[in-house]
């Protein structure tokens, strides 16, 4: 590998928050949320790729259907918290289409 590889991918997990680069002492890995910072490094990649629009298409069709099977092998305390969400999304966005099929499991 070359260094200017090496540098660019240190630059890279430094603004993930995965590393500290101190001039002169030497570059340390931090405490930070991995899986956050990799959540980032996804989303930006898909951005700069042109790809938002696929990823949030992807995320359309696969996560109410998910919720909905949550919602129907919950227990009894998980579905009142689901609910609690629930109600918190349709004041968010009152008219979103997803939650309809979501209600129906609960």
């Amino acid at each position: 590998m070359s260094r200017p590889s090496l540098r660019e991918a240190l630059k890279t997990l430094a603004a993930l928050g995965l590393l500290e680069i101190r001039r002169g002492q030497g570059t340390y890995v931090t405490s930070g949320d991995v899986d956050r910072a990799l959540d980032r490094a996804t989303s930006s990649w898909f951005e700069g790729h042109g790809m938002g629009r696929h990823l949030k298409e992807m995320r359309q069709l696969l996560e109410p259907p998910e919720a909905a099977w949550a919602a129907e092998r919950a227990t009894p305390e998980e579905r009142r918290s689901l609910t609690d969400v629930v109600a918190w999304m349709r004041a968010v966005r009152p008219d979103d289409p997803h939650l309809a099929l979501i209600r129906e499991k609960l």
